[in-house]
């Protein structure tokens, strides 16, 4: 379950997870056109490191200062799904 303050924006092919307290940008997908989404995930270290012990389906990492991106494994399950991976970590 996401905090209160935390929603999604955009349509069927693209989002944004946003923590309107925060000010944050908490992840994106993007549809491909061709039945895939890709996920980035903007977390701090202690969470990206919990995400490699719990052997989440990382395809890449970017360090941005004190944060990471984080683009997970590409979807072919929709949108839905994709968000519910994303909720799952920020849950």
């Amino acid at each position: 379950m996401l905090s209160s303050h935390s929603f999604w924006i955009g349509n069927s092919n693209d989002c944004a997870l946003c923590n309107q307290k925060r000010g944050k940008l908490l992840a994106i997908i993007e549809h491909d056109g061709y039945g895939k989404y890709y996920t980035t995930v903007y977390v701090n270290l202690l969470t990206y490191a919990r995400m490699r012990l719990e052997d989440w389906p990382i395809v890449s990492a970017q360090w941005l200062g004190l944060q990471v991106a984080v683009q997970l494994l590409r979807t072919k399950s929709g949108m839905e799904r994709a968000q519910s991976v994303v909720e799952e970590l920020f849950g």
